[in-house]
C-alpha cells in the first residue's frame, strides 16, 4: 500500500451554464479498498459510522438536530449478504445527492481483477457547497477509519 491512500480532485465550485457546479471526486487506494472488501463490518463500527456521519450533517446545516436523517453511510455486501468495510455510497439531504464507488469497480474488486492503483467515488447532485463539506467530510472519515483499522 502507497504511502497515500486517496486523493481528492476539483473539491471548488466551478461555473456552468446552469449555475454553480460542486461536485467533486474522490479516489482510494485499490490495495485499501481490496482489504476493506476482504473484512466485514461489525454492528458497533457501522454505527459508529451512521452516527459521526450524522453529527456531520447537522453541524455543516444540511439538517437540524431532531429531524431525521437516513443513514448516510450504504457499505457493499458480499455474495452471503454479510457487509463489508468497503463504503459504496454516501450520502447527505438533497436531491439524490451522494458520493460513489460505480458498481462495475465492486464487480471487479468481488472477481479480484487487476484493477489500476486507485478506485474512484463519484459525485451525484452536489448542489451546495454545504453538501459537498458534508459528503468529503463523511468519506474522508470512513477513509481515515479505514486506513487506521486495516494499515
Amino acid at each position: 500500500m502507497s504511502d497515500f491512500v486517496y486523493r481528492i480532485e476539483g473539491y471548488s465550485p466551478s461555473k456552468t451554464g446552469f449555475g454553480m457546479q460542486f461536485g467533486f471526486s474522490t479516489s482510494l487506494d485499490i490495495e485499501l479498498a481490496k482489504k476493506a472488501y476482504q473484512t466485514e463490518i461489525t454492528e458497533k463500527l457501522h454505527d459508529k459510522f451512521q452516527e459521526m456521519a450524522k453529527l456531520i450533517i447537522i453541524n455543516s446545516g444540511l439538517a437540524g438536530k431532531d429531524e431525521s436523517i437516513r443513514k448516510p453511510y450504504s457499505f457493499v455486501r458480499k455474495e452471503d449478504n454479510n457487509l463489508t468495510n468497503l463504503l459504496h455510497f454516501c450520502t447527505v439531504p438533497g436531491n439524490s445527492c451522494d458520493l460513489g464507488l460505480d458498481i462495475n469497480r465492486i464487480y471487479e474488486l468481488k472477481k479480484d481483477s487487476d484493477l489500476k492503483n486507485w478506485i474512484s467515488y463519484d459525485p451525484h447532485n452536489v448542489d451546495s457547497i454545504y453538501q459537498a463539506y458534508a459528503l468529503l467530510s463523511i468519506w474522508l472519515y470512513w477513509a481515515e477509519t479505514m486506513q487506521a483499522i486495516l494499515k
